[in-house]
């Protein structure tokens, strides 16, 4: 059993980590992940009271220093509009806009008097640092005190996470802060109790750290502020596509139009929608046509038409027309709503890369907590002098970052799993990113992925009448027949029309036959030719397809073949495959000729014919056995084991399993050229965690040696100041080079 919460007050990964660290504690508890981005735990647990549970999650979340809630996902009769979710990702809570006015308020004053000196600004005499050196030295700590009071929160987390054995981000900074005013402290009374030591007062008022320790907390605020901006945008494609369910339904009852809430619809409900209506649920249209537009869902940008009988799926927009839709799903368990799901819930998982970040986080405050404190007694014991030591040490506190190391991988998993949805594609596991980037094979089934899935007419083939005439007996035989064979001749050329007709007879196994236009008419296989002793005299037939032989009045006048059709896109999206150097395979349960005909028509590397569902599987793991990293595409239902057997299963089709099938990624799109898209994807989104995950290490490995010290003798240092500022600008560059992923210019997007 699985549940999801809301934790706030997170701000690093060694946050998370200590928040699933205390949750794995609590009984029953089998699994704990945390996704910083979005700002939620899932937990999966043991057989236990749910209440209970909560309670529990909540207590041990509380008590590690944060704060955390039950996410519901139930429908709000208010959704969010596209403005406000825009002001969302661009505004800043009232909070943190206070704590950010008062910090540099009372910073710009502290900074006025701490070193308005060094550029002749002037002072009043009763406060100046010389012939007031107390009451400059007081005045400055007054001028701090409201910059620690408002940005309390990082003193109350860090606390807490110390006490249970759980440092975070807050931890470093609540140190450093406090260590720099504390001694400030420190040096105020030294300054009072000098009794005229002038060379004692002079040292101490010149080293104040009071500008450190509320600078520290200004420019962390306005960090994380724009951090927090930019993180924001990750998630918009979530908000956006939220507001493709509106608060209300127009359904049809008793013969009046009602609206009710959208959450109230059931399933076999009818509802009705006007032109410029969004559809909010899954259904099968009754009745009406229009062209409705599907690229919230797929981001095909061509309307669709569609007309009665017709199924149909929730976010896509009537454009025109009028439609009355027998409802199949609710607005909590359509299309759409899985969608949302499965982008929250990829979200959540972890790439391999990303657990080794994680890993290091980890450890990372501890150890950073023990450099400080190694920095202090080094300092201490070569110079004796209290002042460095404890601004190196704390320089080393407040530059560390572990923040842009665990931001490195899941800001861009997030934005790129956004971007993609937008593009109709489907990504459940982060895991996939770096599998597809290793993979250099993949296994296509053949129905319904390389091929329509589907009968189609292929050739007409006349003997002795015209092919308009053909066709027409053929329409005409199979206008009374459901079979897909039947639909694929009635759905050819519309404009040609059937005869009038009577006696229909099905041939079991056979074929048809009826009476129109004064004549005899038949349909069927050879067999049933050969049984009625017709010549098949100038017979046209495929060995690829099936052919279906027709005669009037006892005598063959043509056949029809029919085919599954090569998608008109397949063989493009192929050949930029193998362009890459990959290895492609087609898996078919088709004889060996059509099968052999479809790989030879699209340049596959080798195909299997004669598959059963139950085969794919065992070829898939033959594949990988073989030390191939494979990929499987299919049509996500019947192929579901070798799906779910391959290191990346690739589902493509119209979206109605999404949220049940086995593959790893679902493209909504019929397109096989997507895959190529996905590859694309993938490479880019490594490429930009490696980036992330080397300016990360670097920005750690350089600027901790220098806060210790380690350059002092070179006369290269920094302040507390500076190291605040280079730590907040480390996470915004991060954050600012992952959603990169979502600005990719529209004639660019994953192109080849």
């Amino acid at each position: 059993m699985n549940k999801r919460f809301i934790v706030e007050g997170m701000v690093c990964t060694a946050c998370s980590s200590s928040v699933e660290r205390v949750v794995k504690r609590v009984s029953g508890i089998k699994e704990a992940n945390v996704n910083l981005i979005a700002k939620t735990l899932y937990v999966e647990y043991e057989d236990k009271e749910e209440n209970q549970l909560i309670e529990e999650v909540i207590n041990a979340v509380n008590k590690a220093g944060f704060s955390a809630h039950i996410d519901t996902p139930k429908q709000t009769k208010k959704q969010a509009s596209t403005k406000e979710i825009s002001e969302k990702e661009t505004n800043l809570k009232p909070t943190t806009k206070t704590r950010i006015i008062v910090s540099f308020i009372f910073v710009a004053l502290l900074m006025y008097v701490a070193m308005g000196h060094m550029i002749h600004l002037p002072l009043p005499s009763f406060v100046s640092k010389e012939e007031s050196p107390l009451a400059f030295a007081v005045l400055q700590a007054l001028l701090a005190t409201p910059v620690l009071i408002v940005n309390r929160k990082f003193f109350i987390n860090g606390t807490k996470g110390a006490i249970h054995l759980a440092p975070n981000m807050d931890t470093l900074i609540s140190m450093g802060s406090s260590i720099s005013f504390i001694y400030g402290l420190i040096n105020i009374i030294l300054i009072a109790t000098a009794r005229g030591n002038q060379e004692l007062i002079n040292q101490c008022v010149n080293n104040l750290y009071f500008d450190s320790a509320a600078m520290i907390l200004a420019l962390i605020t306005i960090g994380k502020a724009l951090e927090e901006k930019a993180k924001s945008k990750t998630s918009a494609a979530i908000d956006l596509l939220k507001t493709l369910v509106p608060p209300e339904i127009t359904i049809l009852k008793e013969e009046k139009e009602i609206k009710i809430n959208s959450e109230d619809l059931k399933i076999g409900d009818i509802i009705i929608i006007k032109a410029g209506e969004i559809i909010p649920i899954d259904g099968i249209i009754r009745k009406g046509s229009a062209y409705i537009d599907v690229s919230a869902l797929t981001g095909e940008p061509i309307p669709k038409y569609v007309e009665e009988n017709d199924k149909i799926l929730s976010a896509s927009i009537n454009t025109d027309g009028y439609l009355e839709i027998e409802a199949t799903s609710t607005t909590e368990n359509s299309t759409l709503s899985s969608i949302i799901e499965l982008v929250k819930n990829a979200g959540a998982t972890k790439a391999p890369i990303q657990r080794i970040a994680d890993k290091i986080s980890s450890i990372f405050v501890p150890a950073v907590l023990l450099v400080s404190l190694i920095t202090l007694l080094i300092w201490l014991i070569v110079t004796h002098d209290i002042g460095a030591a404890l601004l190196h040490a704390t320089q080393v506190l407040v530059i560390s970052c572990p923040c842009s190391l665990g931001l490195a991988t899941p800001v861009a998993v997030v934005a790129s799993i956004g971007a993609s949805a937008k593009e109709g594609i489907l990504i459940k596991n982060a895991a996939v990113f770096e599998a597809i980037n290793k993979s250099n094979t993949i296994v296509f089934d053949k129905t319904g992925t390389v091929t329509e899935g589907k009968p189609s007419l292929e050739s007409i083939n006349p003997v002795g009448v015209s092919e308009e005439e053909l066709i027409k007996i053929a329409k005409t035989l199979e206008s009374k027949s459901n079979h897909p064979i039947a639909n694929a001749i009635m759905s050819y050329n519309k404009n040609i029309k059937e005869y009038e007709s009577d006696n229909h007879q099905n041939i079991a196994g056979k074929g048809l036959s009826a009476k129109a236009d004064g004549a005899e008419i038949m349909i069927g296989n050879e067999a049933l030719f050969n049984e009625k002793k017709i010549a098949l005299d100038g017979a046209a037939k495929s060995e690829y397809g099936t052919t279906l032989y027709i005669s009037k009045n006892n005598t063959f006048i043509g056949t029809i073949t029919i085919n599954d059709k090569i998608k008109e896109t397949s063989k493009e999206a192929i050949a930029k495959l193998k362009s890459k150097g990959i290895y492609t395979s087609l898996l078919s349960g088709d004889a060996y000729a059509p099968c052999n005909k479809v790989k030879e028509e699209l340049g596959i590397d080798v195909a299997y014919d004669s598959v059963l569902p139950e085969d794919k599987e065992r070829i898939v793991s033959e594949v990988e056995d073989s030390g191939r990293t494979t990929m499987f595409v299919g049509d996500g239902i019947n192929d579901s084991p070798a799906l779910a057997k391959a290191s990346v299963g690739i589902a493509i089709g119209e979206g109605t399993d999404v949220a049940v099938n086995s593959a790893s990624i679902v493209m909504l799109k019929n397109d096989l050229r997507d895959v190529n898209k996905i590859i694309n994807i993938s490479k880019r989104t490594v490429r930009i965690i490696k980036e992330n995950l080397f300016w990360a290490f670097i920005y750690n490995l350089l600027c901790i040696p220098i806060a210790a010290g380690a350059l002092s003798a070179l006369g290269v240092d920094l302040n507390p100041m500076i190291a605040a500022l280079a730590m907040s600008l480390s996470s915004l560059i991060v954050v600012t080079n992952a959603l990169r992923l979502r600005k990719i210019k529209e004639e660019q997007k994953w192109k080849n």
